[in-house]
């Protein structure tokens, strides 16, 4: 059996069930015989590799904060890699809505757990200075209107996507959907046409 750290198709499938049996069970619910269960692996392996339930937990969240796999397609362009990151915050797939119910347990959790309460802060940290990169690597940021700071429209934009995230995931009918894309959509054209640099 491959290690599940050299394998990129276990290390996913070792996402998956975590986020899975989290969203489903909380974490109290979830584990390690669970995620063994559901990955085909022995509780013995993920010991191993990730030592215990928490260690699963924070490599699925830290899994889940990599960069796509097509993202090199859209580096270098502000409005297509708006779009690409903002799927992760469309939840019309119902992988995406797990993970969703996932990111909540966890954010339910940190507030009484000072470990994961840190996680969670290093996770949005560092989620906010990606979508700043994406607006502008920091030499580059004066390409922005002066009325723009990159680092303030990161955390803005970062703001808006969670917060319309957890609309459809607590109101999934169709409409609701379509409103959080056009909304995100709008945020695309206005931070794009702020830019002198970037036409859509």
């Amino acid at each position: 059996m491959a290690r599940p750290r050299a394998d990129p198709t276990l290390l996913r499938q070792v996402a998956i069930a975590v986020f899975g049996l989290v969203a489903d069970h909380g974490i109290d619910g979830t584990s390690m015989r669970a995620v063994a269960a559901a990955t085909g692996l022995s509780t013995g392996t993920l010991n191993y590799h990730f030592e215990n339930k928490r260690g699963l937990i924070r490599f699925a969240l830290s899994y889940a904060y990599q960069p796509p796999p097509d993202w090199s397609a859209h580096e270098g362009d502000t409005g297509s890699a708006l779009r690409r990151l903002f799927q992760r915050y469309l939840l019309q797939r119902d992988q995406v809505r797990v993970w969703w119910r996932f990111w909540c347990a966890i954010t339910a959790a940190a507030s009484s757990d000072p470990e994961m309460a840190e996680w969670q802060m290093r996770t949005h940290q560092a989620l906010v200075g990606f979508f700043a990169a994406v607006l502008g690597p920091a030499e580059r940021r004066g390409e922005l209107a002066s009325r723009v700071d990159a680092d303030a429209e990161a955390e803005r934009l970062v703001a808006l996507a969670h917060g319309l995230a957890l609309r459809q995931l607590v109101d999934p009918r169709p409409e609701v959907f379509d409103l959080c894309k056009s909304l995100l959509e709008q945020e695309i054209e206005r931070v794009c046409t702020s830019r002198t640099d970037v036409r859509l």
